[in-house]
């Protein structure tokens, strides 16, 4: 799955991965939207979270595009057509939402042979955001990604070893033209050292 390589793409904030691991909660969540049921005590119980809990399946319910909104929140068309499915098309349905956010996008990229190593690169992608609250955020997106695999596998292309800070800032974006003269050809040679990075990185994905 390819990343924009601008810069602002390729930032995460915290608003932007999930907080909820239950998808079957976020669903019930939506059910309750439907039916213009969005007080956080009278989901709290049905959900068996705490009510401040509420508010994580209701921002996991936004990144996914099932609803929007807050306090109150209200079903999205692309929440009423998710409901209108049978079993097996909903599973289909949500692990193609899934796989369109930005944070299982970057999760799938910096996905490494171990959590820490995966916590280590997706850190590289993140704003503001400390590790004990990343390694949580990550372990939602596990089971996210443990979900969608189920239904059905995932390339094993998304998956990649360990990449080198210096290799980060290159395909971030973060390489800056320096104005000093005396940096130009140095500036030249990176920039050269980035394309090329970036069409053996493509190459390989083919």
């Amino acid at each position: 799955m390819k990343l924009n390589n601008r810069k602002t793409d390729n930032k995460i904030f915290s608003n932007e991965i999930p907080q909820a691991n239950s998808l079957e909660k976020i669903e019930k969540l939506v059910e309750f939207a439907s039916k213009n049921i969005w007080r956080y005590y009278l989901i709290e119980d049905e959900l068996g979270v705490v009510h401040r809990q509420v508010k994580y399946y209701v921002s996991a319910a936004s990144i996914l595009g099932l609803v929007k909104g807050y306090k109150p929140h209200k079903i999205t068309d692309k929440g009423l057509e998710y409901l209108s499915l049978n079993r097996e098309k909903k599973r289909q349905y949500l692990r193609k939402t899934i796989l369109e956010t930005k944070a299982m996008k970057i999760y799938l990229q910096a996905r490494g042979d171990s959590d820490k190593e995966t916590f280590e690169n997706f850190k590289h992608y993140t704003v503001n955001i400390n590790d004990t609250t990343l390694k949580r955020r990550l372990s939602n997106l596990k089971k996210w990604a443990e979900y969608c695999d189920e239904i059905k596998p995932l390339p094993a292309s998304l998956v990649f070893k360990k990449i080198e800070p210096f290799e980060f800032d290159k395909v971030k974006g973060i390489t800056t033209i320096q104005k000093d003269e005396r940096e130009s050809d140095k500036a030249r040679k990176t920039h050269q050292d980035l394309v090329l990075m970036m069409e053996n990185h493509l190459k390989e994905k083919n």
